[in-house]
């Protein structure tokens, strides 16, 4: 299990200018090993409150980096998960297994 810093968050939100660029940082936070990872079987799970709280930060940044695309689309597609039985605390992160290389 990660536990996923909430100021940390926000301060990626507030200093990126892309949304690839925040989504690839909080992968980076829950994979250290990031640049060795060949692929991600599935999606990092978290808490439905985690959930919501990350998507509506990315809706609010594309709504204002990116007011062209779905305002976030790039996270409902290729963000952590929070569909599901697993009980976890707020700001807790269970990784899903990868392949390295």
């Amino acid at each position: 299990m990660i536990k996923l810093d909430k100021e940390k968050v926000d301060k990626l939100f507030e200093t990126c200018t892309h949304q690839e660029d925040v989504a690839v940082e909080l992968y980076r936070i829950v994979y250290p090993n990031w640049d060795n990872i060949k692929s991600i079987n599935g999606y990092p799970y978290i808490n439905k409150e985690t959930g919501s709280y990350l998507m509506k930060k990315f809706i609010e940044f594309d709504q204002l980096h990116h007011p062209t695309v779905i305002n976030g689309g790039l996270w409902l597609n290729k963000g952590f998960s929070s569909h599901g039985e697993k009980q976890l605390d707020d700001w807790m992160i269970d990784p899903a297994p990868v392949v390295t290389e």
